[in-house]
This record gives structure tokens, C-alpha cells and sequence, in this order.
């Protein structure tokens, strides 16, 4: 149950930093410009609306208008004209050039003038996650035509290690490997590979397959093929993710087969580098 606690506790720490990122990037007159631009390069509908609600109410208007100017200059103009537009916006008198923050309030916290910030907002999420698991599954092992036995399997430790590729309002991959050790002197050792779709810029899906290396002590290990799915939450330092695994394994002859079922829920949090 600590344990538990624990993943949940670096999710939700997660989802404030990147929330507190958002709003450093977004809900500023260069940030909401640049937004509206990269959109319109990678053909993206305007979203100016899911983008301002992020801000505070006060704020809301001008990251809207700021990020259609981008957009629509990215649309009608070169993109040398949009790298102009972009240092304009950015070296403006200070009771325009200041962040939308401080324009709601009054003051007049000049906006950075480099660009660097906005090259650093990219749609891609492109990286490698290293993460714990916490799996709430069931084993059922089986002999058929003699006899079949399904109990919980109490994991005592888990973790994963995977290439992640998720785009947002696009599709992308992951691959990856993870273990899982369970009381008993047992372990399963499973190879990822997934289809992904970025829902938005933070939450993604993903569906795929798995081969599955079950280990005990005393019994011959079994390899078989699996599937799973998955939703999650992806930020900038930190990921998370839900899940349902289902693998079955077999070995023996056609005349005397033990089957081995695993299956159920995990969940993982971890780092993103």
C-alpha cells in the first residue's frame, strides 16, 4: 500500500510541475505567439481555445489573440516574415511586451527577449523512461482435461525500461523491456512493443504486443505471446501510466501441456530522460 502511495504521490507531482510549465510557456505573449505558429507549420487545426484554458481567466483573452496572430501570420506570410514577427512580438514597449500574467495584475515583468524559449517548445515527445511498477494480477496455471488452479500474484518488485516516440494528435511507437519479481521465486521478464496516440499534449494511449518469459524455481521456465493497453500521462520530467497485460504461456507435449496464465492491471511512474 506504501508503495501505491508512493506512485501515486510522484504522479501528482508530475502533473503540478507540468502544469506550472505549461503556464511559464503558454501564458505569455511570446509563448502563445510561437504556439500559434508551430501549429500552423505542422498542420495542425487552431486550438486557441484548449491553450488559453490553461491560464488564468484574466489571461485567457490575450493568450487567444496573441497565439491567432501567429497562426494566421504563419499561414499568409514566408516563414523569414514569421521569424521577424516573432522578434517584434518579443521587443515590443514594455505595456505590451510584458507577460499576460502581469498585464492582468499591472505589472510589468518584461517577457524574455531570446528565442531559445521558443524553440524549446516542440510538439515531439521523444525519449527513454525508466519506471516502477506496481501490478495487481492473477495467475492461473492449468493442465487441460486434469486440473486448473488461479491464485493472486503478490509482486514484490517491478520496473521498466522503454524508447518512447508520442506525438500529440499523432501516432507513435514505444518498445521497451520490463520485469516483474513475485513472491514464491518466481519472475516474468516481458519485451514491449506498442502503437501509440497522443490524445493531447500530456495524455497518450497505446496498444501492442508482448512476449513473456515466466521464471520459477524448480519448474521450467515458459515463453508465450501477450497483449496489452495502456492510458498515461506524459510531462516533462516525469510519466505515468495504467494498464491492462494479458500473456499466456505453455509447455510440455499435445498429450500432457501445462498452461500458464497471467494477467491484470499495473500501474508505473517513473523518469523521463
Amino acid at each position: 500500500m506504501k508503495y501505491l502511495l508512493l506512485l501515486i504521490g510522484v504522479i501528482l507531482s508530475g502533473c503540478a510541475a507540468m502544469e506550472r510549465d505549461a503556464q511559464e510557456r503558454v501564458c505569455n505573449q511570446a509563448g502563445a505567439y510561437q504556439y500559434g505558429v508551430n501549429d500552423a507549420q505542422n498542420g495542425e487545426n487552431m486550438r486557441a481555445d484548449m491553450l488559453a484554458h490553461q491560464c488564468h481567466p484574466s489571461q485567457k483573452n490575450l493568450v487567444k489573440r496573441f497565439y491567432i496572430d501567429g497562426y494566421m501570420a504563419m499561414k499568409n506570410q514566408p516563414l523569414v516574415s514569421i521569424n521577424n514577427n516573432v522578434a517584434q512580438k518579443m521587443s515590443v514597449s514594455s505595456n505590451v511586451s510584458s507577460s499576460i500574467g502581469a498585464y492582468a495584475v499591472g505589472n510589468q515583468d518584461p517577457v524574455p527577449t531570446s528565442t531559445d524559449s521558443a524553440h524549446e517548445i516542440s510538439p515531439r515527445k521523444k525519449s527513454f523512461y525508466f519506471g516502477l511498477i506496481k501490478a495487481f494480477e492473477t495467475v492461473k496455471v492449468s493442465v487441460p482435461y486434469y486440473y486448473g488452479n488461479q491464485a493472486e500474484a503478490e509482486q514484490k518488485y517491478g520496473f521498466t525500461f522503454q524508447y518512447q516516440n508520442i506525438n500529440p494528435n499523432a501516432a507513435g511507437l514505444l518498445a521497451g523491456i520490463s520485469f516483474n519479481q513475485y513472491e514464491g521465486s518466481t519472475n516474468a521478464t516481458r519485451l514491449i512493443g506498442a502503437g501509440t496516440y497522443g490524445i493531447n499534449e500530456i495524455f497518450y494511449a497505446d496498444a501492442g504486443v508482448s512476449l513473456t518469459n515466466i521464471a520459477a524455481l524448480n519448474a521450467p521456465s515458459t515463453t508465450g505471446l501477450g497483449f496489452l493497453f495502456e492510458v498515461g500521462a506524459r510531462f516533462e520530467q516525469f510519466s505515468g501510466s495504467l494498464g491492462y497485460n494479458y500473456t499466456k504461456n505453455s509447455s510440455g507435449d499435445e498429450f500432457f501441456k501445462t498452461e500458464v496464465e497471467l494477467s491484470g492491471m499495473a500501474l508505473s511512474a517513473g523518469l523521463n530522460f
